[in-house]
């Protein structure tokens, strides 16, 4: 079967299983029929990203001094290299957040995914909350869609008091 039809649903089981992370796929796993489920399964040897190193944004200035949180939801592509390429904000609560969350995840490095026994790049999300004491900020619905083909990580967040 063609790699490009099986990648999305590999990458999802895959990264839901080693990272333990909450991924969300654009068709649901129940949605599909069991002949197309089987057709997608992970061969032996696949593997998924896997964070090698994840740096922390920097709660902004002006927004802590401000007892702001917001959320910022970041596209990036995992090169087969493992760096972060393309990365920037697909939404946000307050574009104050954006500068810092890109930069940040700008820096993380990954151990690239292997699929068919070979490195493979992988589009990803994942939303940066910034929550300032109690307060946070949830995403709106336009940004809770996953694009297809697009697998989003858990959310990682910054906390401050």
């Amino acid at each position: 079967m063609n790699l490009a039809k099986r990648l999305p649903a590999i990458i999802t089981l895959l990264l839901a299983s080693a990272l333990g992370a909450t991924l969300q796929a654009q068709t649901p796993v129940e949605k599909r029929t069991a002949s197309e489920a089987k057709k997608t399964v992970a061969k032996a040897g696949d593997q998924p990203p896997t964070p090698r190193m994840m740096t922390r944004p920097t709660y902004p200035g002006k927004r802590r001094a401000a007892k702001k949180s917001g959320i910022v939801l970041i596209d990036f592509t995992i090169e087969t290299d493992g760096r972060v390429q393309r990365a920037g904000a697909a939404w946000s609560s307050d574009r104050g957040f954006e500068a810092e969350a890109v930069k940040a995840v700008s820096k993380w490095r990954f151990e690239p995914a292997i699929i068919d026994g070979r490195k493979t790049a992988t589009p990803m999300q994942v939303p940066i909350v910034f929550q300032f004491g109690d307060l946070r900020v949830p995403l709106n619905e336009a940004a809770k869609a996953v694009p297809e083909g697009v697998y989003r990580m858990s959310e990682f967040v910054v906390s401050v008091r």
